[in-house]
């Protein structure tokens, strides 16, 4: 009986450890058409451990589940259609699992998947390889506040950062619909969804991690232990109804990994620059900059993200390479009508070092807010006739404005 009872505890400890591999990932949806939409689950696992998932299973929130198979990287050992992912540098994998699920009635649905194991050593999740990986999704099918599509998250999850030095990272998401996004933290999930209470514990995270409510800057000032550490951002999207009255109608969670390391080098820095903005039909133009104060530098790295380059037309900002101390391209972007909206684009610019001694690199973020806004009324004219007076423009360019300051 004994015998038995370790060989039970032996097998269980085998199949753990043969899954431990999750690092991070997010689930978001895309609306098709009434009530069905396309769901994508993307997950960063760990490359060289020995479990891989060619399939995953994706739960609705109704009662419903269905198996995605996975669309990215090469043909290999997964049974077709299921492909085997992308490796990407430093142990990981990227993994994109899509699949449609149609609802029969309105409401709000949580979409969930949940991936034995997250992988071992996560300093602020104890007993990490024996923890499940558990991501959400929310979604409000409802037709009286009209279609929608979650967020896209632009800057993938797997980041970097050095100990007693500041660390931003920002996910730089784009909502199709315009709706206004809520950042937030919370916990990292578990078994069934449950709270990882650790998360945020000084104990081990040390000082405080804060995230701006507005533009998703997470910041944490600063790591000082070495290892992994795994967080966890809620972004909700708020619609404004007919009504004036703001309603939740989805909302996306990222599970998001931070390697902290040594490091003997100093962050560059960007130059502040912003808010601006422009009246569709102008062009906005203006330089990004940064400096580095060290001079060990192979090179400097400058690159954007956010929703300026995720519409059409899309803004224009190539990623730029330069050695020495100090980089700098300038961000164009060609508006039209299209593109107004109440809510402000965020665009993420992002410079990162690669000191010559191949240290940790170092980076440093910044979020710049741009608002697309319908031009003036154009010749305005004002007759008094009475007790009134009589206002006329020439008709509206930009159909999208839904009205004017006077």
């Amino acid at each position: 009986m004994r015998r038995g009872f370790y060989f039970i505890i032996f097998t269980l400890f085998a199949v753990f450890a043969n899954a431990t591999h999750n690092r991070a990932g997010e689930i978001t949806y895309r609306w098709i058409n009434g009530f069905t939409y396309e769901f994508t689950v993307t997950t960063y696992t760990k490359d060289s451990a020995p479990a891989d998932r060619c399939e995953l299973t994706v739960d609705f929130g109704d009662g419903s589940s269905s198996v995605f198979s996975r669309t990215n990287g090469s043909s290999g050992t997964c049974s077709s259609p299921a492909r085997m992912g992308e490796a990407l540098a430093n142990d990981v994998r990227k993994n994109v699992y899509i699949g449609q699920h149609s609802y029969q009635a309105p409401g709000f649905y949580t979409i969930s998947m949940q991936d034995l194991n997250r992988n071992g050593g996560i300093n602020n999740i104890p007993n990490s390889i024996n923890i499940p990986f558990y991501i959400t999704t929310t979604l409000l099918v409802d037709q009286s506040v009209g279609t929608n599509s979650s967020p896209t998250l632009n800057y993938p999850p797997i980041d970097n950062g050095c100990t007693f030095k500041k660390f931003i990272h920002n996910p730089s998401a784009f909502d199709p619909d315009g709706d206004s996004l809520y950042y937030s933290l919370i916990d990292c999930k578990g078994l069934l969804g449950t709270n990882i209470t650790e998360t945020y514990n000084p104990s081990f995270i040390q000082d405080q991690v804060t995230i701006d409510s507005l533009t998703g800057d997470f910041i944490w000032d600063v790591p000082k232990n070495v290892g992994q550490f795994n967080f966890a951002i809620l972004i909700q999207e708020y619609r404004k109804g007919s009504n004036g009255i703001w309603r939740l109608v989805g909302a996306v969670t990222r599970d998001f990994q931070v390697d902290i390391k040594p490091c003997q080098n100093q962050p560059p820095k960007l130059d502040p620059v912003g808010p601006f903005c422009v009246i569709a039909g102008d062009q906005l133009q203006f330089l990004v900059s940064a400096q580095d104060p060290d001079l060990n530098n192979i090179r400097l790295t400058l690159e954007g993200y956010g929703g300026p380059f995720q519409t059409n037309p899309s803004a224009i900002f190539p990623k730029k390479e330069s050695l020495g101390s100090s980089v700098s391209q300038t961000f164009t972007w060609n508006t039209t009508c299209n593109l107004v909206r109440s809510q402000p684009y965020y665009a993420q610019f992002k410079v990162e070092d690669q000191p010559i001694n191949q240290v940790q690199a170092l980076t440093d973020i910044m979020s710049v807010e741009i608002r697309v806004i319908a031009p003036p009324p154009a010749n305005p004219l004002a007759i008094p006739d009475k007790n009134k007076i009589d206002l006329s423009w020439d008709q509206e360019i930009c159909t999208k404005a839904n009205g004017y300051d006077i």
